[in-house]
């Protein structure tokens, strides 16, 4: 809580600069991407592809769990923006990307040989982003 309500007293492990909020939001999106350094983790298409697949969701249910679960990914954010998390927001929010953007996908795998292309290549380059990102993390973190 002292990292929210602004107390700087006492011992600072943890705290982030305070930028501001959008700025601290607007770096995000070069995270997300291919090829950003130092960090990228290859989910801008899931990310653009979930967006699209939530105005397919026909239950309520299922609407009410994705609103939970991203008002939880907000909070981490806003968490994220005082606090070193080193982007554990990112990775609460993978399965849920990961479901509405694989609906979509799935519903584009039985239109043709083509769109197979399109989501092998989609897979394909998450994949690549991901082997990177690790092979990048083994080699510069240092114990």
């Amino acid at each position: 809580m002292p990292y929210f309500l602004g107390a700087q007293q006492g011992q600072q492990v943890g705290v982030q600069q305070r930028q501001p909020f959008l700025d601290y939001l607007a770096e995000y999106w070069p995270r997300m991407g291919y090829f950003a350094r130092p960090v990228l983790y290859g989910l801008q298409l899931p990310l653009l592809l979930a967006a699209a697949s939530i105005f397919a969701v026909r239950s309520r249910r299922l609407v009410v769990l994705l609103l939970c679960w991203a008002t939880v990914a907000a909070l981490f954010l806003l968490a994220g923006s005082r606090i070193a998390m080193v982007d554990k927001q990112v990775f609460y929010l993978v399965p849920a990307l990961a479901l509405l953007a694989g609906s979509l996908l799935g519903r584009l795998w039985s239109r043709g040989a083509a769109a197979r292309l399109v989501v092998a290549g989609v897979y394909l380059l998450t994949l690549t982003a991901a082997i990177e990102l690790w092979l990048f993390r083994i080699m510069s973190t240092q114990q």
